[in-house]
């Protein structure tokens, strides 16, 4: 008898998975793998809102110091997308095609299957709406498409912004893992586990549908608020009064 191993790798990689859209619409955004062509958006983006962004996020701390670094990102993230594993970055861009964040799906197990999204915004792009439309968008395919049985949003139990998102779009508290992590800075930090599953979707999706009915009346998005920031100053000490839409 012909006997078969099938490891967990060869299983991701099969064909038979639904595979998430090369390009993503919604009422005022475009969500799409990174292009090699979005490098020094994508760099100066997150350096004129690495004060912010590093509060939470490590990577903005130690990654992205310059457009070598940005392009080499690019680089992985096109890699995983042909891959379809374990990591899938986006990237968000107004219907202009302003770059504006980005949103990924990460600790992802087919097996479940479930997935976890992060998120940030760029300074400037917050307060619009702009990271809760990503959120349902993205989360509507996975359960709809992808059929994933749960989506996990976790943060800082300290980023208000990132949980109001997670809150908004129908995301369930789970709880909080007390002491589960350090900051960038070094502090223990408590992190909020949020979750939506398919019954969930199911009872949201009418609202979802009626939001985003609603947001194809608004103006187009204002183009995001450019503050420059030296590079130098990286390493300077993150002012604790900003606020962040992000997630791990």
């Amino acid at each position: 008898m012909r006997r078969c191993f099938h490891s967990k790798k060869s299983f991701t990689l099969t064909d038979r998975r639904p595979r998430f859209p090369e390009r993503l619409e919604t009422p005022r955004l475009v969500i799409r793998p990174y292009a090699t062509g979005d490098a020094d958006a994508l760099f100066n983006a997150i350096n004129r809102s690495r004060e912010t962004l590093k509060q939470f996020l490590p990577w903005a701390e130690t990654g992205h110091l310059d457009q070598a670094n940005t392009r080499q990102f690019i680089e992985k993230a096109l890699h995983s997308w042909q891959l379809h594993e374990d990591m899938l970055s986006l990237v968000i861009t107004s219907n202009q095609g302003a770059l504006l964040g980005g949103v990924g799906l990460q600790s992802i197990n087919w097996l479940v299957p479930r997935v976890e999204l992060g998120y940030w915004l760029s300074d400037g792009s917050a307060g619009h709406g702009i990271m809760q439309e990503t959120v349902r968008a993205v989360s509507r395919v996975c359960l709809a498409t992808l059929r994933v049985a749960r989506i996990e949003i976790r943060c800082d139990a300290r980023n208000w912004r990132s949980a109001r998102v997670a809150e908004r779009c129908g995301f369930h508290l789970d709880g909080t893992l007390r002491h589960f992590g350090r900051s960038p800075n070094g502090a223990l930090e408590d992190i909020q586990v949020w979750s939506l599953t398919t019954e969930g979707f199911t009872a949201m999706e009418g609202e979802w549908d009626a939001l985003d009915n609603a947001l194809r009346a608004l103006p187009p998005l204002p183009k995001p608020t450019v503050r420059t920031h030296n590079v130098a100053s990286i390493a300077s000490a993150t002012p604790r009064s900003a606020k962040v839409v992000a997630s791990r």
